[in-house]
């Protein structure tokens, strides 16, 4: 939990105090949650079996992957953009994509975290931005909880 109170004090150092509390009450709700918890879960599971079958430090390289797609989610976030479910699962899989660089990991979370996103978007009413920053934490959970 330390590791996740960190991670979201330095990942909100930049944010105004408005856009911390939009960013705080997202991540609060029943969307945010289920975005962080797919992301968290799908990418723990991704860097388990990468390791398993990686001939260098496996869980090194998919944790990279995961930072990678962490930030690929936060570039591709247009705050106040008018996006619909479809756009914000095809930014997300491409953001996974390109940030992953290691096909095993984006092949397993790339979708999970795509149809999280369109989930929050077009079930829950979340803006594109919040689900894909709620998609780049639970990455940033997976790849914290490596030891």
């Amino acid at each position: 939990m330390k590791q996740l109170s960190l991670l979201f004090i330095l990942t909100l150092g930049g944010c105004t105090t408005a856009e911390q509390k939009r960013i705080s009450d997202f991540m609060a709700s029943p969307a945010g949650k289920a975005i962080v918890h797919i992301a968290a879960t799908t990418g723990g599971r991704a860097i388990d079996q990468y390791a398993a079958t990686g001939k260098l430090d496996g869980k090194e390289i998919a944790k990279a992957a995961l930072g990678g797609a962490s930030a690929e989610l936060r570039a591709a976030q247009t705050p106040g953009a008018s996006v619909n479910a479809s756009k914000a699962m095809d930014a997300a899989t491409e953001a996974v994509r390109d940030g992953t660089g290691v096909a095993a990991v984006s092949r397993q979370v790339a979708p999970a975290v795509a149809q999280a996103v369109a989930d929050a978007v077009k079930n829950h009413g979340a803006p594109a931005d919040l689900a894909l920053e709620a998609a780049a934490r639970g990455l940033d959970l997976a790849a914290a909880r490596v030891k």
